[in-house]
């Protein structure tokens, strides 16, 4: 529908967004999100959103550090430049 009060009153309003992420899934979601912002995503974000411990996901961080794609501190994990110039490569590297 093209009315906002029409949508929200419809079935589909109702419907949308209920579709759960597998476990399996979370990393990879998590990353797509938290690397496209130019402030990246705390590792705390990471567990408290996910569920996951950081060792899930810690080796992948450190080889695309190691590239020149990512960079890390003791808190946080951000795009280098290079990086968000190949973000989808950089993502894709999660799954």
């Amino acid at each position: 529908t093209r009315q906002p009060e029409a949508y929200l009153q419809s079935e589909l309003s109702r419907t949308a967004g209920l579709n759960t992420i597998a476990p399996a899934d979370l990393p990879f979601e998590f990353i797509m999100n938290g690397l496209r912002l130019n402030q990246g995503f705390s590792k705390a974000n990471y567990n408290a959103r996910t569920g996951l411990e950081w060792s899930t996901i810690a080796e992948t961080v450190a080889t695309l550090c190691s590239e020149g794609l990512l960079h890390q501190d003791e808190q946080s994990v951000r795009c280098t430049d290079t990086g968000q110039r190949y973000l989808n490569d950089v993502i894709d590297r999660f799954l």
